[in-house]
């Protein structure tokens, strides 16, 4: 596992292997998380909903959001980046809480493609580079997510009960 401190985020990279039947219990924080899975898979529950996050797909939680995962696979590997409300930038932080609400559980392409930057970056670039780089796609990430939230309704995999029994 590798943790990263980058002032005024956190990241950290870890592969579990048996983590099936795993449950990361209810809690919350007052930071924003944003969860990129690379492999496994998992039910979310945010807020009392719950959602699909298999390998490729980006999890999205606001401050005082309650939540917990419930794994179903042997490997879950993932790239965790907890940053508060002052790291998002100027011309967006007022309403950016409010406009991205919606958003949850994605595989949007574009999306993904920042996270996997990030990601490629916390494995293999060189330690001098790792915090410009990581603090420019993480800024990339929050004016996507700003800009194109409208975007987002429907694209999240809601599961209901019904749905998961089956």
């Amino acid at each position: 596992m590798e943790t990263g401190r980058i002032a005024p985020f956190l990241y950290n990279h870890t592969k579990e292997i048996n983590a099936s039947n795993s449950v990361f219990y209810k809690h919350c924080h007052d930071y924003y998380e944003i969860i990129y899975i690379i492999e496994g898979n998992a039910i979310v529950n945010i807020d009392g909903k719950k959602y699909v996050a298999d390998s490729n797909t980006a999890v999205f939680i606001r401050p005082t959001q309650y939540h917990f995962f419930e794994l179903s696979s042997t490997v879950y590997e993932r790239i965790v980046i907890r940053f508060f409300d002052f790291f998002i930038p100027a011309p967006i932080a007022k309403d950016f809480n409010s406009v991205t609400e919606k958003i949850a559980v994605t595989k949007n392409r574009d999306v993904l493609n920042i996270l996997y930057n990030v990601s490629y970056t916390i494995k293999k670039v060189p330690s001098e580079y790792k915090e410009d780089l990581i603090n420019c796609y993480i800024k990339e990430l929050l004016y996507f997510l700003y800009l194109h939230a409208n975007e987002f309704s429907g694209m999240e995999e809601f599961v209901t009960e019904s749905k998961k029994n089956i």
